[in-house]
């Protein structure tokens, strides 16, 4: 069995497609290579983060074994330019993953929207908003 990159393949996913006509472009980006830093600065541009939530690992043995792998990605939108633009960068992410939902990485990968959560604090001057996906990549195991 193979190991993939896949919240690699995901800021891919995203860079790529994104439309700066519809929205200008943020820094999009691995959370792991945020470097050392406690504290995540959105002052000078906004960001996207990817980060894998949760992973799983299923087999079924009917007839043929069957591995099925399945991971919760949180792609992390973070802006200091307010909720207009909040909701406008969760609306390209979700054009995009949802132009995207079957085979984005030349595999059986099938990308579901989850949930969204909305973690701003506008006290502060922060608007984070976090959409959930799970991808599905449904694979024969080799005996």
């Amino acid at each position: 069995m193979t190991e993939y990159d896949i919240v690699g393949q995901i800021v891919t996913l995203l860079s790529d497609n994104w439309n700066a006509g519809n929205v200008t472009k943020p820094k999009i980006q691995d959370v792991a290579d945020s470097g050392k830093e406690r504290h995540i600065d959105i002052s000078r541009s906004d960001k996207v983060l990817i980060y894998e939530t949760s992973y799983d690992e299923e087999w079924a043995d009917i007839g043929k074994h069957l591995h099925k792998v399945e991971g919760l990605y949180s792609i992390d939108m973070r802006t200091m330019r307010g909720r207009t633009r909040q909701k406008d960068l969760f609306q390209e992410v979700k054009r995009i993953v949802f132009a995207n939902t079957y085979n984005p990485f030349n595999g059986t990968v099938h990308i579901a929207p989850v949930r969204r959560q909305d973690l701003s604090n506008r006290r502060a001057g922060t608007f984070i908003l976090v959409y959930d996906i799970r991808l599905t990549h449904p694979t024969k195991a080799t005996s």
